[in-house]
């Protein structure tokens, strides 16, 4: 027999979910401060231990730069087609982000509230593209391409779990 069941009180049901998805989120929060402070304080050491940790692959040192004849050897092998679809997304992506306000402001939308924006240039950044079974070139650009002036090259890095140390251009 089915039965059926008025719900009078939808809370009954969205309050658990929510405080789990709230403890989820300060367990997710907590894990990515730990990551930042060990790499703040480890550096290079902490980007070896960590790779090994999430990506199943131990560098040495010196694999973590990509010399400029793997970087050259890996855009000679890749697709021209290819290349020139990431160019072009590249260039669309920036042309997105050049139009965007890049100034300091702030105003007053009524007494006592103040709202703005604080822009501060940085030098550089660092990003990490996790690897795996599928490469997303698109999240790469999407991620690098506003931090960069026009023409800067974008460099990129991530454990190939075939060749560890060395870039992936296709899979």
């Amino acid at each position: 027999m089915l039965e059926i069941e008025t719900i009078t009180n939808q809370n009954q049901f969205r309050r658990p979910q929510v405080q789990k998805d709230r403890e989820e989120w300060e367990k997710i929060r907590k894990d990515v401060l730990d990551i930042i402070e060990q790499v703040q304080e480890e550096g290079d050491r902490a980007l070896i231990d960590l790779t090994e940790k999430f990506d199943g692959v131990r560098l040495r040192p010196e694999e973590l730069r990509v010399s400029r004849e793997e970087i050259q050897g890996a855009k000679s092998s890749l697709d021209q087609k290819i290349l020139s679809a990431l160019k072009k997304a590249r260039d669309n992506i920036f042309d997105f982000h050049s139009r965007q306000k890049r100034d300091s402001w702030s105003t007053c939308v009524r007494d006592g509230v103040l709202i703005g924006q604080k822009v501060t240039p940085i030098d550089r950044i660092g990003i990490y593209i996790p690897g795996g079974k599928a490469v997303y070139p698109s999240t790469i650009l999407m991620i690098a391409v506003p931090a960069l002036p026009p023409a800067s090259p974008l460099w990129r890095w991530h454990p190939d779990r075939v060749r560890p140390g060395r870039s992936c251009p296709q899979q």
